[in-house]
């Protein structure tokens, strides 16, 4: 059934398109990999390089389309479930099975929101600590720390919280090899080595493309600014931050709207919480000495990831990501094989918990979706709509040497960019820097650069979003940037106007304007 309800919710996802911030992270590696921009340098983002290393990887395989950009997802959802049948193996091959099926319904289920998120990506590494630390004996204990701290580094390398769970990883890969007390210094010096791989991987490709001073600044100058933006969009610091960070965590996924404990339990990850207890209770009282040290593995990193989100207090849920994976792990360990009465009222409870557990999952999402690729019903959602106008009006317009700059973060601007292959004519993607704690010398900075760089490229398309545009709910952060706005209405005027957007030439730009224009 598990099988069934994963190909079919596979097949369904194929017409998914980008969505929400994905397109900004590809249009990005697309830059580095197709135009030579060098990050941090001239892009500005506050994304880690093991995005972008990923994402150019995948989109020299896959392609930078939105057919493509399905294919490189579900390639690593693959990956994952791979791996993690590999790690779960030596418990039963229905666990590892079950797990992974039961990991990608649920991915599937999330809708393309969450597809290829920084979360998910770094899903793909943990998952290979996990097997580098839960595998049966027969590995020698600095080999499998070097491969546990290489896993780890690459997942910081995406997010560098995400090595919190290189302590658990490597203190049951030393007890997995007997836990002799002479065996720490070979393990961390192994996981030390390991982490360092990547991580200096990194930092000489800075150093090498010049970036890494770029890099430190945005790191040191607008990382802190950025966390103290909170999941509603809202400046939260000082005495207020600590109550937030404690009712964000206690949601686990739910919206920040979700004040009612059933509005948690149905929008969170609440309702998994069952099966995961039963599965770690399960794999305590079997008798098995591999199932009993995977499940208190497993129960180890979902406690560690369950603060994941609480690092930089963000709650969005795809942050909690790598700590659903391992509740999933959990709720898989229901699945080991048992006998007699204890497998017939463990199947009984099992049979309420699968029902209430997958009742949890958005199982109309795939169908939704697939009804929404097609044109008819696209063509009532001017949302959806939006990225595809944009890009059909670039297409039409575009000449060599053209450059084309949005103001936008998330309302579909910089996807209709990649869909018509334009060029970004600053160093800017998107504008959500620009309005959030504009009292900054930081952000003030920023704005400075940004209208310097577009006096001198004068790009000859400006793409606004307007309407459902996010932003920082501050009253500073609502003031206007009468500089930019001065700069367009001197030298642009509209010629494109859609669902919420508005497209501005250059003034005086000699072109052929089509009739629709």
């Amino acid at each position: 059934m598990l099988a069934a309800s994963f190909v079919g919710m596979l097949v369904a996802s194929l017409h998914w398109k980008m969505q929400h911030d994905s397109p900004i992270m590809i249009y990005i590696a697309y830059l580095i990999d197709r135009l030579d921009r060098v990050p941090y340098v001239e892009i500005f983002d506050m994304n880690l390089p093991g995005t972008y290393a990923v994402h150019v990887l995948l989109g020299r395989i896959f392609g930078y389309g939105d057919f493509g950009f399905r294919l490189a997802d579900l390639t690593w959802l693959l990956a994952i479930q791979g791996i993690t049948f590999a790690a779960l193996r030596p418990v039963s091959r229905r666990v590892a099975v079950g797990t992974a099926l039961l990991f990608g319904l649920a991915y599937l289920g999330f809708g393309p929101r969450r597809s290829l998120q920084r979360e998910f990506l770094l899903l793909l590494p943990l998952a290979g600590a996990l097997w580098a630390a839960a595998r049966p004996a027969g590995l020698a204990l600095r080999w499998r720390a070097l491969l546990v701290g290489v896993f780890c580094g690459a997942a910081a390398a995406i997010k560098p919280h995400a090595a919190m769970g290189l302590p658990v990883f490597l203190w049951f890969a030393h007890r997995a090899e007997g836990g002799r007390a002479d065996g720490w210094v070979p393990a961390l010096l192994g996981a030390a080595v390991g982490f360092l791989m990547p991580v200096c991987a990194v930092l000489g490709y800075l150093w090498a493309a010049g970036a890494l001073a770029p890099f430190w600044d945005a790191a040191a100058g607008y990382w802190p600014l950025y966390a103290e933006i909170g999941q509603n969009l809202s400046i939260v610091s000082g005495p207020e931050r600590l109550p937030y960070l404690l009712k964000g965590w206690l949601r686990f996924g739910a919206g920040h709207y979700a004040n009612t404990p059933v509005a948690v339990w149905r929008e969170g990850l609440v309702a998994w919480f069952p099966a995961a207890a039963l599965g770690f209770a399960m794999s305590q009282r079997g008798g098995d000495a591999t199932q009993a040290r995977v499940g208190r593995l497993l129960g180890a990193l979902a406690l560690v990831f369950s603060v994941y989100p609480v690092v930089t207090g963000k709650f969005w849920g795809y942050h909690w990501l790598p700590f659903f994976y391992f509740v999933c792990g959990l709720a898989g360990l229901c699945l080991a094989p048992e006998s007699g009465r204890r497998r017939l009222a463990s199947g009984a409870v099992l049979a309420v918990l699968v029902v209430t557990t997958l009742s949890a999952l958005d199982w109309t999402a795939p169908l939704r979706l697939l009804a929404e690729g097609r044109g008819d019903v696209v063509a009532l959602n001017p949302r959806k709509r939006r990225p595809q106008e944009i890009g059909t009006f670039l297409r039409a317009h575009l000449e060599p040497g053209d450059t084309v700059q949005p103001l936008d973060w998330t309302g579909g601007a910089i996807h209709g960019m990649l869909l018509s292959r334009a060029e970004l004519a600053t160093s800017f993607v998107y504008d959500f820097h620009f309005y959030h704690h504009v009292d900054s010398a930081y952000i003030r900075a920023l704005r400075a650069r940004f209208l310097r760089e577009l006096e001198a490229s004068q790009p000859r398309y400006v793409i606004e979003i307007r309407g459902l545009k996010p932003v920082v709910k501050t009253d500073a952060a609502r003031s206007l940037f009468p500089a930019l706005q001065a700069f367009l209405d001197a030298a642009y005027a509209p010629v494109h106007r859609g669902p919420g957007f508005v497209i501005y030439e250059r003034r005086g730009y000699a072109t052929r304007r089509s009739p629709a224009s």
